[in-house]
């Protein structure tokens, strides 16, 4: 069976190539992270974890709320949580490297894009692990709704808009060059 395509399909498809290869890119690159994630099993999962719960009892004791690590439990003066896998800040950072990855640029911009990009992400999920210990603390009827919902939407949030401003610094400071 010959499938013809029209004129005009041609015509938008070469159009729309590069915005094409970069959606592509970005899917590719963003299944390859989760494949070798979920290849490396378990291990390394529960290493991602207790590293948060370690990074977030260490930020919490600096605040002075007395903060200790149990595997993934934290527990403080204030609040005590426990880290899953969704508490880690490894999914945002896989979506943000993925897209960073994708864009047509230079590598050089890309690596320090998604060194400087991973940081503050993971900065930011410390923040967010921190004031949830202490909203649940203050307002623990609100705990719930602003873990689910509100600081779940600002990570997206937050992840698209570290991308929007490191795509601006690519664009104004490298030539877009093949990628």
């Amino acid at each position: 069976m010959i499938i013809k395509v029209s004129r005009a399909a041609r015509s938008l498809f070469h159009r729309h190539k590069r915005i094409l290869r970069s959606w592509l890119i970005f899917l590719g690159a963003l299944g390859t992270m989760h494949v070798l994630l979920d290849w490396s099993g378990p291990r390394v999962w529960d290493l991602l974890d207790v590293w948060t719960a370690r990074t977030t009892a260490w930020s919490l004791f600096l605040l002075g709320a007395d903060g200790h690590a149990d595997g993934k439990f934290v527990t403080s003066s204030i609040f005590s949580i426990q880290i899953i896998r969704e508490c880690t800040a490894v999914h945002p950072i896989m979506i943000y490297a993925a897209a960073v990855v994708a864009y047509p640029c230079r590598w050089r911009p890309k690596v320090l894009g998604i060194v400087v990009g991973a940081l503050t992400i993971l900065l930011i999920n410390q923040f967010r692990l921190v004031s949830l210990c202490y909203l649940g603390h203050w307002y623990p009827a609100m705990f719930e709704t602003a873990h689910m919902l509100v600081w779940q939407s600002l990570m997206i949030f937050v992840t698209v808009l570290l991308w929007v401003m490191w795509a601006s610094f690519a664009v104004r400071v490298h030539d877009p060059g093949p990628a």
